[in-house]
């Protein structure tokens, strides 16, 4: 476990703590609690209840959304925020992708920090914010393709549809059968 002094100094890396003065985040050091993190282990599962945020102090993972592409962290990040502010299940699921060391703050400790401190709540919704903008982002990416993969196929089904038919057969028949003929009628002009 690290000291007191290196953990307040570790915090002030971390996004959401950037502006905090060091008094509160001496006061958030001392409250931390450690986990360690196998590779390969679901810390946190989409659906359970949750009271915890973790700030990423050593490794990475991911985290999955139901048809959703994987988001990555590492150091310095931090996961299961939204926990802090909103008593509903957790709306992902996070994995370590190696062993990894996290700093564990809890609701009850928060809301406590919070009640002193206004700007860490404003933090947390700052962090919550950004990923929300980037989720939509990557959302109105993939509606894009969606479109234009959707189009794609209406318009093969366009072409198989009216080259299926009879009347298509039979005007390809006809430009064949037009091509012979006009080579044929070339092939009998006399050259000089």
């Amino acid at each position: 476990m690290l000291p007191k002094p290196e953990r307040v100094n570790w915090l002030k890396s971390v996004e959401i703590f950037a502006d905090t003065p060091d008094d509160v985040l001496d006061q958030i050091a001392a409250v931390l609690h450690e986990r360690h993190v196998a590779a390969g282990e679901t810390f946190i599962r989409e659906g359970d209840s949750g009271d915890c945020m973790y700030l990423i102090k050593e490794g990475d993972v991911q985290i999955d959304v139901k048809n959703a592409p994987a988001i990555y962290l590492g150091a310095g990040e931090i996961v299961g925020e939204m926990s802090l502010l909103d008593p509903g299940p957790r709306s992902a699921s996070v994995t370590a992708l190696c062993d990894i060391c996290l700093l564990g703050l809890d609701k009850t400790t928060f809301d406590a920090l919070m009640a002193e401190r206004a700007e860490i709540a404003m933090h947390v919704v700052h962090v919550l914010v950004r990923r929300l903008r980037q989720r939509n982002e990557m959302l109105q990416s993939e509606v894009y393709d969606l479109r234009v993969e959707i189009d794609r196929i209406t318009q093969a089904q366009q072409v198989a549809e009216i080259t299926d038919t009879a009347f298509f057969s039979d005007l390809q028949s006809r430009a064949i059968h037009m091509r012979r003929r006009r080579q044929d009628s070339e092939d009998d002009v006399p050259t000089a």
